[in-house]
């Protein structure tokens, strides 16, 4: 089953689970299949200058046009916390890595789709990408930011009780903004917000 479609540098790429498919769309030929490759959903590839980014349960994926080199080795695990059970409270000093908590963004059964959203900001050249997760057992909310050039991972972690981010999204003067809501629907008390460094500005409530 298809979880996304991207166009990029004259090509067409479809992702399933676990695959990548490359299509040359004017011939309509199958170019190449990268296996062990997926894409969580429409909402995790985004197409930018610095080549084509996307995300699956596994790792975070940057594509030059020619292949996809796995970027998240930094922030895949959280080495020695990851396996620490929830009632210790060290568990709560440090956060789980991207392994964890995507899994429970895209398999916790009260959302009937994964919470991950990806976005490229061109005002400072980065990739980012935001998921809300209870692995820990709380709602919790993280947005990365991976700037290329210096093969960095930053993070921002955001509190919100039983809020959930539900779109992430680069605004007309490339500004970063981002949605909470705290319920499955869309509601009064929902807002907008703005990434301002390390603190978060509300636009909308």
């Amino acid at each position: 089953v298809p979880t996304a479609l991207k166009a990029y540098g004259g090509r067409i790429y479809a992702w399933d689970e676990s695959n990548m498919y490359r299509v040359d769309p004017n011939n309509m030929v199958l170019e190449d299949i990268s296996e062990g490759i997926g894409c969580i959903s429409q909402n995790t590839v985004v197409a930018t200058d610095q080549g084509m980014f996307f995300c699956d349960k596994n790792n975070i994926y940057m594509h030059d046009g020619q292949r996809a080199k796995p970027i998240g080795e930094a922030i895949l695990r959280n080495t020695g916390y990851d396996n620490i059970p929830y009632s210790d409270d060290l568990r709560y000093q440090k956060d789980d890595g991207y392994q964890v908590l995507v899994k429970n963004a895209i398999d916790n059964p009260k959302w009937n789709k994964p919470r991950v959203w990806c976005s490229y900001s061109g005002a400072t050249g980065s990739f980012l990408l935001g998921l809300t997760s209870k692995a820990s057992g709380e709602y919790i909310s993280y947005i990365y930011a991976y700037k290329a050039s210096f093969q960095r991972w930053d993070k921002w972690k955001i509190y919100g009780d039983t809020d959930e981010l539900r779109a992430l999204f680069i605004g007309p003067d490339n500004e970063t903004y981002f949605s909470f809501d705290n319920n499955s629907n869309v509601s009064p008390s929902s807002g907008i917000h703005r990434l301002l460094g390390q603190a978060v500005a509300s636009i909308t409530s």
